[in-house]
């Protein structure tokens, strides 16, 4: 008997240690498969076994069988289909509630998908260069489409997104360039950045009727305040103006936006979003307020055609490859308000031939001007105190160099790389004997010593009505060895101030503006001094009347919130009223 039982007991106990345990895996049929849950006999079909791709129809069994048990598969592992670009279809069985990050990416033959209602979760990029896919159903199951999910999906004509979805990651639809409408449900309360970017065909993105989180107006997306621009549908063409309600240009709003030439931004904005005009390369002109005090990394990357740009005296730092591969540059003014610049900030900009850094900045970063490669002469003012490494390396053509602080800048490694050692640099008088010791600054033959030259205005901030002038005197001090060779003044928004050449500064319109004093001296190097200017309204308005169409007009502070239109307090207002937006000042 006690035999009996302890041969029982070993083959209890054996049993016990064959039984499979969460996290096993088994392989059958080319695929490997881990259990999930053995109470629950569920399973994971993880990965292929080699790499060896699988290619034409698949059918994902519902259920499959080890070791006399058998199991249901619930899950797609991340990378199952990575790559299979000979895959032409693929039924997933009602089973399965989660499909892998890049579980499908770049499978190309695609063309066609059917996901379950089972499905509750799709990882992120699990169709990303889908390029063969044209309709897809996202079913009333799943609540999230996440990052790039179906980006890369070319072919992709249209697409259903369903009232269970509360938010559209980044890039989920980037560069499908088949896509015209988008219609997005009630349900959505978080759109991600450059979600559309790229979609070159959509004309238009459709809101559901009374969508509480959002406001469509021509096809562009704003929040429900319209003080954020969200998306520009990548299909459009030509100019643009953005609507004086909007504070904010959403990371990614314009991303890839290739058709946009021109863009007016009013003095409402106050921040630029990151990549906000990333990859827009037909943009030729943009004018930037003095109302913007950020903009941040990559708002304009790769805007080839941007032959200009007047950064303006509110900015306090350009970021990271803000204006990278800007191509058409070819000259480019830095305010005196900016402290830093950043880690290429200007890389590639091959057609910029000139740049003025203003007494302001302490730090260039790291290749902040790397392969610009027509850049001829730069101005180092004398409060820059470090330069990055590679900052100018590739600036093969820069030939003149201004130096100014007493004290050589701190380089790091390669900072004037492919710089000719002959270029000639200009430094302040007395500071011979410190640049030509000076690491990296000793690889350069031709130093010229200068004589001190000084610029002061009479005012540096005024403030002034609509209609009204006022003057400003510039006071220029400098040595003997040094001359005057040209003066001018110039305002960075005349339509909100004017300045002629005496200095006299005419109030044309509420806003900003920045007026600059500029002195080249004889040795060819412009000196620059500003004021800013604000303009004030001469009156509110007394009353409000429709403009002249059927719609209702309607009135919103500047938080959102809508208002009486019949009984407002004095003081600034939104008014919407059919397509048109406009803010409205009640005296």
């Amino acid at each position: 008997m006690k035999k009996f039982l302890f041969f029982m007991a070993v083959v209890l106990s054996l049993g016990l240690t064959a039984r499979a345990a969460n996290g096993d895996i088994f392989d059958l049929n080319g695929f490997r498969y881990q259990v999930l849950s053995e109470t629950q006999h569920t399973v994971s079909l993880s990965s292929r076994i080699g790499s060896t791709q699988t290619s034409g129809d698949v059918v994902i069994p519902a259920n499959v069988e080890n070791k006399g048990v058998s199991y249901t598969v619930t899950q797609l592992g991340d990378f199952l289909f990575l790559l299979c670009s000979d895959l032409t279809s693929v039924t997933i069985p009602n089973t399965v509630t989660r499909i892998g990050k890049s579980a499908f990416s770049s499978c190309r033959g695609l063309t066609s998908m059917t996901i379950p209602n089972s499905v509750t979760y799709i990882g992120d990029s699990a169709f990303d260069g889908c390029s063969g896919l044209t309709s897809i159903t996202i079913p009333e199951s799943v609540t999230s489409i996440r990052t790039s999910v179906f980006s890369g999906c070319y072919k992709l004509t249209s697409v259903t997104i369903p009232n269970s979805v509360k938010s559209i990651g980044s890039y989920a639809f980037n560069k499908c360039s088949g896509l015209t409408s988008v219609t997005i449900p009630n349900s959505v309360t978080s759109i991600g950045g450059a979600a559309f970017s790229n979609c070159t065909s959509l004309q238009e993105i459709v809101l559901e009727e009374g969508n509480p989180n959002y406001t469509a107006i021509d096809g562009v997306v704003y929040n429900s305040m319209l003080t954020q621009l969200i998306i520009y549908p990548a299909g459009k063409k030509g100019a643009f103006e953005i609507p004086n309600t909007v504070t904010e240009i959403g990371e990614s709003a314009f991303y890839g936006c290739t058709g946009l030439t021109s863009v007016s931004i009013p003095n409402s904005v106050t921040s630029i979003g990151k990549s906000a005009f990333d990859d827009c390369t037909g943009l030729t002109s943009v004018s930037i307020p003095n109302s913007v005090a950020s903009i941040a990394s990559r708002a304009f990357y790769h805007c080839e055609s941007l032959t200009s740009v007047t950064i303006p005296n509110s900015v306090t730092s350009i970021g990271e490859s803000t204006f990278t591969n800007c191509g058409g540059l070819t000259s480019v003014t830095i305010p005196n308000s900016v402290t830093s610049i950043g880690f290429a900030a200007f890389s590639n900009c091959y057609n910029l031939t000139s740049v003025t850094i203003p007494n302001s900045v302490t730090e260039i970063q790291s290749s902040a001007f790397s392969s610009c490669t027509r850049l001829a002469s730069v101005i180092i003012p004398n409060s820059v105190t470090e330069i990055g490494n590679t900052a100018f390396d590739g600036c093969g053509s820069l030939s003149t160099i201004f130096a100014l602080p007493t004290t050589p800048p701190s380089c790091g490694s390669n900072v004037f790389r492919d710089v000719p050692e002959t270029a000639v640099v200009y430094i302040s008088k007395g500071s011979l004997n410190a640049y030509s010791e000076a690491a990296i600054w000793n690889r350069f033959t031709d130093f010229r010593e200068m004589g001190a030259f000084d610029i002061a205005l009479s005012e540096s901030n005024i403030t002034i009505e609509e209609g009204k002038t006022a003057t400003l005197t510039a006071t220029v001090t400098k040595d003997d060895e040094v001359a005057v060779e040209s003066e001018s003044w110039t305002s960075s928004d005349p339509e909100v101030a004017t300045v002629d050449n005496d200095g006299l500064v005419t109030a044309v319109g509420e806003g900003t503006a920045t007026i600059t004093f500029t002195v080249v001296d004889s040795y060819g190097c412009p000196h620059s001094e500003y004021c800013k200017v604000t303009v004030s309204a001469t009156s509110g308005i007394e009353g409000i009347e429709a403009d002249g169409n059927d719609a209702p007009a309607e009135f919103f502070n500047l938080n959102g919130v809508r208002v009486n239109g019949d009984a407002l307090n004095p003081g600034l207002y939104i008014k919407r009223q059919g397509g048109k937006i406009s803010k409205v000042l009640v005296k």
